[in-house]
């Protein structure tokens, strides 16, 4: 089945776009995130939380951004 890939934790003012999800079944294959953040974004480090679900499985992974002005 699709995956399909979302992104939470996200600080103010910083926002996620996605190519390619969801990720077409057979669920093989690949996405790309772009992360934007406005000139207003809350500064310091944060931990995003991707997720990846699918035909009933649900997978996490971490990612640290650091923003500055």
């Amino acid at each position: 089945s699709a995956v399909t890939i979302s992104a939470s934790g996200l600080p103010s003012g910083v926002t996620v776009k996605y190519k390619n999800n969801p990720i077409p079944a057979p669920g093989s294959g690949t996405a790309q995130m772009q992360i934007s953040v406005s000139s207003t974004a809350t500064t310091g480090i944060a931990t995003i939380t991707l997720t990846g679900t699918g035909g009933g499985l649900t997978e996490t992974a971490t990612v640290k951004i650091d923003v500055t002005n």
